[in-house]
């Protein structure tokens, strides 16, 4: 199993996966890294062994946003805008992408938990 800690979550990939935190690979730090100071991106790439076989990719997006919502502290993403725009982009990989957080995860094959805040050292 493969877990990866990302902020305040906790991801488990079962072995049958390859997960990876994006910005730490070398060709991210190399590459991308020195252009893109400053900027935010994919945090987490993770590929089924088994997808590498097939003919159809699935592409999820995992986002997590904060769960109170108000007028004054709106949500700073809309996961049906999302989607329809990654529909737009996306559509010659795949037609039907997702996008989930902890409390709708569509039975993925990863599990997302929060992890517990640890107190800094005095």
């Amino acid at each position: 199993m493969t877990a990866i800690r990302e902020g305040e979550l906790a991801f488990s990939f079962s072995a049958d996966w390859r997960a990876g935190k994006y910005d730490e690979w070398a060709f991210y730090r190399n590459q991308l890294g020195k252009r893109l100071q400053g900027t935010k991106g994919a945090d987490i790439v993770a590929v089924a062994r088994a997808a590498l076989r097939r003919s159809r990719l699935r592409v999820v997006l995992h986002i997590e946003q904060p769960r109170i919502s108000s007028k004054l502290f709106a949500r700073p993403f809309d996961p049906a805008n999302v989607r329809q725009k990654m529909r737009q982009l996306l559509k010659a990989i795949d037609p039907h992408p997702c996008v989930v957080d902890m409390q709708r995860m569509s039975g993925l094959a990863w599990r997302v938990t929060p992890e517990e805040r640890r107190e800094a050292a005095l």
